[in-house]
């Protein structure tokens, strides 16, 4: 006997982009099929008001699916907080919902959190200084010849943009982009990218 789930339309979007946006999906609609006799039985879920949940949803996806690690860090807290004792009392939205409440824990969108963890809103241009000379990731490249005149440079999350305006200064090919400061600047492919003084910023690590 195997059940596979759908994707099938709904007023409001349908149940893919659910399953991408949402901690814990319902489950809008399976079929179940038995493959000894070739019997095939559809549920439609989506009139019941305790439909089931689907948990581990990276389980589901292809294992190069960029998606995983951001899921399987939701089911890594499930797990720590015991969510998943007694498998067959958690199968519906209701019993579920408790279950995370009970825990402590609160479903934010696509994410599952404690819910005594304060919102914060990281203001993240703030960290970009004004610079009066090269930033040390940029003079290593620079002083180790990683970058030479001869390579084109892109400075991805450029702050000020004080860095490519040295490069460029001293006859250097180098084009910034900053999500704050330069929304506008050239993304392109180039022989080095520098991401320094960037991911330290990043607060989800996913």
């Amino acid at each position: 006997m195997e059940t596979f789930g759908r994707c099938l339309p709904r007023e409001s979007g349908n149940f893919c982009t659910l399953f991408r946006k949402v901690a814990f999906p319902a489950l809008l609609a399976a079929v179940r099929v038995d493959l000894r006799d070739g019997i095939v039985t559809r549920t439609d879920y989506r009139a019941r008001a305790n439909p089931p949940i689907l948990h581990r949803k990276e389980i589901l996806l292809r294992p190069d699916d960029p998606r995983r690690p951001a899921f399987a860090a939701v089911t890594r807290l499930a797990e720590e907080h015991d969510l998943f004792v007694e498998p067959h009392r958690i199968g519906t939205r209701s019993v579920w919902f408790k279950r995370i409440e009970a825990a402590g824990l609160v479903v934010q969108g696509a994410k599952l959190a404690h819910r005594d963890d304060a919102v914060v809103d990281v203001v993240r241009h703030r960290t970009a200084i004004t610079r009066r000379d090269l930033s040390q990731p940029v003079q290593v490249l620079v002083n180790h010849r990683i970058v030479t005149q001869a390579d084109t440079v892109l400075d991805y999350g450029c702050g000020q943009g004080d860095d490519v305006a040295a490069l460029a200064a001293n006859g250097f090919q180098a084009h910034g982009w900053d999500p704050h400061y330069a929304p506008d600047g050239l993304r392109r492919p180039a022989d080095v990218v520098n991401l320094g003084f960037v991911l330290n910023v990043i607060e989800d690590r996913h």
